[in-house]
């Protein structure tokens, strides 16, 4: 159940443009919202529908997590001697980066 109220914001009270409108969901509303959604997630996980390396969006993990197992994947790598080459793409930006042994290099077509 869902308590649904407008506040009233500025000028005259008569004009309903006046008033924001606002929404108050019910706690029995949101421990349920959480036990589904907790719910999902065990399914997705269960059923490997989601891998472990999937950080965004899981709880107990984040971009931090993410970031830390890649490291730890890379230096793991560079540590037997196997050649790692790493490409950062932003987009916002859209200029591609790659690190090249401990050189930054842009690619050519963005030089």
């Amino acid at each position: 159940m869902t308590v649904n109220g407008r506040i009233f914001k500025k000028g005259k009270k008569e004009d309903p443009g006046n008033y924001k409108p606002v929404s108050l969901p019910s706690m029995t509303g949101k421990v349920m919202e959480k036990n589904v959604l907790a719910g999902i997630e065990k399914h997705l996980k269960h059923n490997a529908v989601i891998g472990h390396s999937q950080h965004g969006f899981m709880s107990s993990k984040s971009c931090l997590s993410n970031l830390i197992f890649f490291y730890d994947k890379v230096t793991h790598q560079d540590d037997e001697g196997n050649p790692v080459d790493i490409i950062f793409v932003d987009f916002g930006e859209a200029v591609i980066l790659s690190l090249t042994g401990s050189y930054w290099t842009k690619s050519p077509a963005h030089n």
